[in-house]
């Protein structure tokens, strides 16, 4: 009888820590402001929405999706932000697409991590498509993070785009294959 409710005790342990340790995350992940990405993808999209789902599954536990506005007194929570969404029509005609995520962790009022992560690939049969396996990309990375919060953790996890386009290279670039299949429109 004592061995039955002391495994009945350590099964419970578990189950109280992790309630505790919990992290709230935005159910969707908002973009910075609107030069982050087109208005075509913000409105056909739900990636970002994705993303938060991806983080959830993958952090088995750790993270839980909040409607409420981030950071929370009191709580742990991480805010985040796309900074940034290279994503041109054209699959993979048109090169790589990239989405780049910033988020910072806090406990309660503290700020005890933050990061910035980037994850590339190659256009598949839609954008919105490539959007979401970025997203799952992204989500184990960010849910790996969780599990050992470091401040600024920043970096390209694919080597396909080391080059590091900034953001003004990548609208120049967006502009120019935009030009390009114009172009290819009117012959």
């Amino acid at each position: 009888m004592k061995f039955r409710m002391l495994c009945l005790l350590a099964a419970a342990l578990p189950c109280t820590l992790q309630a505790q340790e919990q992290i709230l995350i935005p159910k969707t992940v908002p973009y910075l402001d609107a030069s982050a990405v087109n208005d075509g993808i913000r409105q056909s999209c739900d990636w970002n929405t994705q993303l938060s789902e991806f983080i959830v599954k993958d952090a088995k536990g750790l993270a839980v999706i909040s409607d409420q506005p981030l950071p929370q007194a009191g709580q742990r929570s991480l805010s985040m932000v796309v900074t940034h969404v290279h994503a041109i029509a054209g699959g993979g005609f048109t090169g790589p697409k990239w989405a780049v995520v910033r988020g910072e962790l806090h406990d309660g009022d503290k700020l005890v991590g933050s990061f910035s992560m980037q994850r590339t690939g190659h256009g598949k049969l839609t954008i919105c498509s490539t959007l979401n396996s970025l997203a799952k990309e992204l989500g184990e990375d960010i849910a790996d993070w969780l599990h050992h919060p470091s401040l600024e953790k920043s970096g390209d996890q694919d080597a396909a785009h080391d080059q590091g386009a900034t953001q003004d290279q990548a609208a120049a670039q967006d502009q120019s294959a935009a030009q390009d299949q114009d172009a290819k429109h009117e012959q």
